[in-house]
């Protein structure tokens, strides 16, 4: 977490409130023990890319956000119920597409029965490339979480 420089200026690095985990119950900023859980921070660098992440408690991350930890608590919340709507999401495109999925012709029946409106408009080959990139990007979503490997047997 350090400084970095901006011209003559330096300036200190930005976060971001990412969620919440109760896997780490102690703050890296204070070091605090034995909290019930701490708030997910991405750091972020001067273009407001992710640099690195830390977990803090609601005191500290609103020090270091610079806002009020009741704030910072309540965007916490929102981000794990974002969280949560992405991963509810990715589970439901596997479920509707992974059964079909090396099958061109199913696969493009199947996303033509979910989005009726778009037969008319598309191809049978750009309906199957689309749920297959719904399965990539579902499949990507639930690996980076942990919940499954690469590779593994879906769906799940």
């Amino acid at each position: 977490m350090a400084e970095t420089q901006v011209g003559k200026q330096t300036r200190a690095p930005a976060y971001r409130v990412k969620g919440t985990t109760d896997d780490v119950t102690e703050c890296q900023i204070c070091g605090k023990p034995e909290l019930k859980g701490t708030v997910i921070l991405d750091i972020l660098d001067e273009d407001g890319n992710v640099e690195d992440i830390t977990y803090a408690g609601t005191t500290c991350a609103g020090r270091l956000t610079g806002t009020a930890a009741r704030h910072v608590r309540r965007a916490a919340e929102l981000a794990d119920c974002k969280a949560a709507q992405r991963l509810e999401w990715a589970r439901e495109k596997i479920a509707a597409f992974a059964a079909a999925e090396h099958d061109d012709v199913l696969l493009a029946e199947v996303f033509f029965g979910r989005n009726p409106a778009q037969r008319a408009r598309w191809t049978a080959e750009r309906a199957a490339a689309d749920a297959r990139w719904f399965l990539a990007v579902s499949r990507e979503m639930l690996a980076a979480r942990g919940i499954v490997q690469p590779g593994s047997d879906w769906p799940l």
